[in-house]
């Protein structure tokens, strides 16, 4: 018997008792989905819905699945998640499958999603450091000439 597998998606607001298929934010080319993250730690770089890279960036290790944040910009940080508060939204991965094209990182399902359960989270910056902390997501601050 195998373990149930996961996944996690990342929403500014709380008590969410569904999710319906609807367009992605940064990507309004794609088709009406919901999508979700197999890692924990991208879901929460994602509380924002429509934020895009400009202040840090998510990247994934294909090889290990470690996920990691990179600032663009001193205080990158702080400024994209310091006071943002929302859950994280735990589902069942038998609805979700990769999107032909799409990021490593991310899954999609075409259909009403239910969660089985709701991580709130009130301070997303602390979440992150406590994520870093037990080695979930690696933080990579900004270095001045550093370009990636």
């Amino acid at each position: 018997m195998s373990a149930e597998r996961f996944v996690y998606k990342g929403h500014s607001i709380q008590g969410r008792t569904e999710f319906m298929p609807g367009p992605e934010p940064t990507h309004p080319e794609r088709p009406d989905l919901v999508y979700a993250s197999p890692y924990l730690p991208a879901a929460a770089f994602w509380l924002q819905p429509g934020r895009r890279n400009e202040d840090c960036k998510i990247g994934l290790d294909l090889n290990t699945g470690a996920v990691s944040i990179r600032e663009q910009r001193p205080r990158g940080l702080e400024e994209r998640f310091g006071g943002l508060s929302g859950s994280i939204y735990k589902f069942s991965a038998d609805a979700f499958q990769a999107l032909e094209g799409g990021w490593a990182g991310e899954v999609v399902s075409e259909h009403v999603c239910v969660p089985v359960e709701e991580i709130p989270v009130d301070d997303a910056l602390e979440y992150l450091l406590v994520l870093e902390r037990k080695g979930d997501v690696k933080i990579l601050r900004f270095r001045a000439g550093h370009v990636g």
